[in-house]
């Protein structure tokens, strides 16, 4: 009856499935243990709802439903996996941030013309209490596991100098780069104007051919001192 009036409530399908896979499912007498997943259980009930919702959303998206027995496969491994996740997640203690839930729930309410979300408490616990509470749990999970699936991906990712190298010097790496300067500063010093302009086209002459300060500084001579100093890029 419940998930009746969800549906007659919300009128984004996801948002329908969502809701109502966030409410609480308590087990029946006749209820079973179908999975375990390290700590924790697959209830027969969590399967059959999960086949319902699975269902509905197909259903609502003019898609065939696939048979029971396929359907039932398809949901206990979603399941599994699921469970599986937030096995790791509970491992490496990963929890999303208080801001970053926030704005989850938010969204959903939004969906479901809701502009706060003091407003969509109100909304879900006149529903059934504590439906607001277990969602929010949900959309925790979910963002819980999204982060995993990202650490999971960056630890596979190995970037070598090599590649760092090569991608600097394709067109895609220029461009990211943009317009780049070596910048030397070069003093030269001295009491006669002539000889320091001498000893400045020489300093010039060999910047052309190397940036090598020590040796441009060597041509410093009896009357004229040359300093420099590499500013880098």
């Amino acid at each position: 009856m419940k998930t009746k009036h969800l549906k007659q409530f919300f009128k984004a399908t996801t948002l329908a499935v969502l809701i109502s896979s966030s409410m609480h499912s308590f087990a029946q007498p006749t209820d079973e243990v179908v999975a375990i997943v390290d700590n924790s259980v697959i209830l027969k009930s969590d399967l059959e709802q999960g086949m319902a919702e699975a269902a509905h959303e197909l259903q609502a998206q003019k898609k065939e439903v696939p048979p029971q027995q396929y359907l039932q496969f398809q949901v206990l491994d979603q399941l599994i996996l699921r469970q599986a996740q937030l096995e790791q997640v509970k491992k490496y203690g990963i929890k999303p941030d208080e801001k970053s839930l926030n704005e989850a729930v938010l969204k959903v309410a939004n969906q479901s013309g809701s502009k706060s979300l003091e407003a969509f408490q109100q909304k879900l616990d006149a529903i059934a209490p504590g439906t607001y509470e277990n969602l929010r749990s949900r959309i925790a999970e979910d963002l819980a596991i999204n982060r995993l699936r990202q650490q999971q991906v960056m630890s596979r990712i190995k970037i070598s100098d090599q590649d760092v190298d090569n991608f600097l010097k394709s067109p895609q790496g220029q461009a990211a780069l943009g317009n780049q300067a070596h910048v030397i500063h070069m003093r030269i010093s001295g009491d006669n104007p002539q000889e320091v302009q001498n000893v400045a086209k020489e300093v010039r002459s060999q910047l052309a051919q190397s940036n090598d300060l020590n040796a441009l500084k060597k041509l410093s001579t009896a009357t004229v001192k040359v300093e420099g100093a590499d500013m880098g890029f």
